[in-house]
């Protein structure tokens, strides 16, 4: 049976990039949506994530996105963050722990 984790992640200062977790967390895939109430655009990367470098970028009005790990590989929850153009913006995230 997968174990699942979700949450939300909020971007209180946009520019700042916010850690999905602190905690090494071993995921098999990770689905990231931007609710389509966000104000402005949101990006979703590794630590240096921005509006100039963004891994996963999503418009105001909202998408979602899937990132797979395959191979026998392994990704981390901890590895991602989210930053957001507007203070606020948020983004959600559903996971399946390893």
């Amino acid at each position: 049976m997968a174990v699942i984790a979700a949450s939300t992640i909020t971007v209180s200062s946009a520019g700042t990039a916010v850690q999905f977790t602190a905690t090494p967390t071993p995921v098999r895939r990770v689905r990231v949506q931007a609710p389509p109430g966000n104000s402005g655009v949101t990006y979703v990367g590794v630590s240096t994530v921005s509006a100039s470098v963004a891994g996963i970028e999503f418009p105001a009005a909202g998408g979602n996105e899937e990132i797979i790990f395959d191979n026998g590989r392994l990704g981390d929850l901890s590895e991602l963050y989210a930053d957001a153009a507007t203070n606020g913006d948020k983004v959600h995230y559903f996971a399946v722990l390893a």
